[in-house]
């Protein structure tokens, strides 16, 4: 993925921290665990070999124990670099959601691009779901809040506010939709409204 996507440039910095903990192995058997299998096969945090991959090609964000399996095994200093790590995948999420938000292109209009049909008589319940999150992630930069404090604001944890923003996440429920509204300083009756086919 490229180094131009938030979760790209965290993809690089994990691989290079795997790269030096693999410099600073002492033998070939210190250096075999510290691969991606030896590190999935751990018991301490729970995670799989193409969670692992994952992280390391950009593919998706890592879990909070993927990413506490890998600097735990890659680090020279593990617990204190692990909370340095964890606040820096917090703010890899806050990136990728103004990243996303700054870059998503609304669908196209009846009339513009392409013919008008019956399709878009009905608007596809997909498009609904993307416009109630691109709405969000909209509220959340013009309140100029990181996930982090709406999080705090909205009594909802941070990966249910991640999901809820983050396009390919899943539909924020009825509960999560009313206590995001409030912070952001929207009406949870217009989201409900494109959400509507789906709640």
């Amino acid at each position: 993925m490229s180094s131009d996507i938030p979760a790209g440039r965290f993809a690089s910095e994990l691989r290079e921290l795997q790269r030096q903990a693999m410099a600073s192995a002492g033998s070939l058997e210190a250096m075999r665990a510290l691969s991606a299998e030896r590190v999935a096969a751990g018991r301490e945090w729970p995670t799989s070999r193409s969670a692992i991959y994952a992280a390391l090609n950009g593919t998706s964000l890592p879990s909070v124990e993927t990413l506490c399996a890998m600097v735990a095994a890659w680090a020279p200093r593990r617990a204190a670099d692990i909370a340095t790590w964890l606040r820096r995948r917090d703010e890899v999420q806050d990136e990728s959601i103004a990243w996303r938000a700054a870059t998503a292109q609304r669908p196209a209009q009846p009339g513009k691009g392409r013919p008008f049909s019956e399709v878009d008589a009905v608007e596809s319940p997909v498009i609904l779901v993307a416009e109630a999150k691109r709405s969000l992630r909209e509220a959340l930069i013009a309140k100029n809040m990181t996930v982090s404090e709406l999080a705090a604001e909205s009594g909802l944890g941070r990966t249910t506010v991640y999901q809820a923003l983050d396009p390919s996440g899943a539909v924020p429920s009825r509960r999560t939709i009313i206590k995001l509204a409030g912070p952001l300083g929207m009406e949870a009756m217009d989201l409900f409204n494109l959400l509507l086919s789906d709640l």
